[in-house]
């Protein structure tokens, strides 16, 4: 005869492989709906071989010669600790030289005579005293390895290495170069070693980044995040935020993209319309479609509270409220909210009647 503990370790085991099996179900249908959106571009786009004549096509196409200059830009840093003074020093450098592109064999690479006379550079140096530093660069008071506070027990050349003043005079440095490079029209390439841009996949976000960050306002004025939620880290120099303060972001974020919109006469969620745009992308990019549209569907952000809204609950007395079919208790409870700083919806029954 089973216990009842037994019986309840059995329910427990079962519901969970229930649950393991639907999230591997799920899984595996995104996957493949994720497969049959992309693929038809991929396949497209992916280069397997280098072909001397493709290179040489393309490169008569875009920069109408089979010859292009190019600069490759690099930068270097240093910091030095001398006695109370922190000594931040970056620059950057630029070697140039053509490339060539041949039908019938790789391209070939020269370099410019009179490197040292004729190369382009840019570089500065800022001294500044080690008590000055955290008023320019805050996290220099985090551990290296940490996200907590030790100012107290920081030491000066710790200050000095966790400072990120140097990498970003660097990095200044290198993208003004390039601008200034770019900008002589001289060269047709520029080679950058750091990255300042995502991969282009990440693009197809711009027309719904207004997703994100309706989210993020909607979060803060809810007081679904707040200030204290966030901390800094001194390893890699970034804003986040706990694990719990991310699962509410996550939900306000999952609400979002349930939210419907109306596309080609039909209601759609935000994240379908993503996925449709996706395909919609990769069928002009292949050749099978002539257009595409970002700028449909249009989002509407007309706030269901906004201030004028607010006045007119506010002000709005018990015997004008019966006269437009607003009970009491409907008048109470949207004035209480009126009066909050929280945002707040109402029915659209409601909103006309106050209209």
């Amino acid at each position: 005869m089973s216990s009842p503990l037994s019986l309840s370790v059995k329910r427990l085991g079962q519901i969970l492989r229930d649950g393991a099996e639907a999230q591997v179900g799920e899984s595996e249908s995104r996957l493949g709906a994720a497969s049959e959106t992309y693929w038809p571009l991929i396949r497209t786009l992916l280069v397997t071989d280098f072909k001397p004549e493709s290179a040489h096509y393309t490169a008569k196409k875009i920069f109408g010669t089979d010859t292009a200059n190019f600069a490759a830009v690099d930068g270097s840093e240093d910091q030095k600790l001398l006695g109370g003074l922190a000594v931040f020093w970056a620059g950057s450098y630029a070697c140039t030289g053509k490339v060539a592109y041949h039908k019938d064999q790789l391209p070939s690479v020269s370099y410019d005579t009179g490197f040292v006379e004729k190369s382009e550079g840019l570089a500065s140096c800022v001294p500044i005293y080690v008590d000055m530093i955290s008023e320019v660069d805050p996290q220099t008071q985090l551990s290296p390895t940490g996200n907590q506070s030790i100012s107290s027990t920081i030491t000066e050349q710790q200050t000095v290495d966790n400072s990120t003043i140097a990498n970003w005079i660097m990095l200044f440095s290198e993208l003004y170069l390039a601008y200034k490079l770019a900008k002589s029209r001289e060269y047709q390439i520029i080679l950058l070693d750091y990255q300042t841009k995502q991969s282009l996949v990440y693009d197809l976000q711009e027309p719904f980044r207004w997703l994100i960050d309706l989210t993020v306002m909607k979060a803060f004025e809810s007081r679904g995040l707040d200030v204290p939620d966030f901390y800094f880290t001194g390893d890699d120099y970034r804003y986040r935020f706990d694990v719990e303060a991310k699962t509410r972001f996550l939900n306000l974020l999952r609400e979002q993209f349930n939210s419907g919109v109306k596309y080609k006469g039909r209601r759609l969620k935000w994240d379908t319309v993503i996925e449709q745009k996706t395909l919609e992308l990769s069928q002009f990019l292949i050749g099978r479609s002539r257009e595409i549209n970002f700028a449909e569907p249009s989002p509407s952000l007309e706030r269901s509270d906004n201030l004028n809204i607010r006045r007119r609950i506010i002000s709005l007395t018990q015997k004008e409220a019966a006269e437009r079919g607003i009970g009491k208790t409907t008048l109470y409870y949207l004035q209480k909210k009126a009066k909050m700083e929280k945002p707040f919806a109402t029915y659209k029954t409601v909103e006309a009647r106050l209209t």
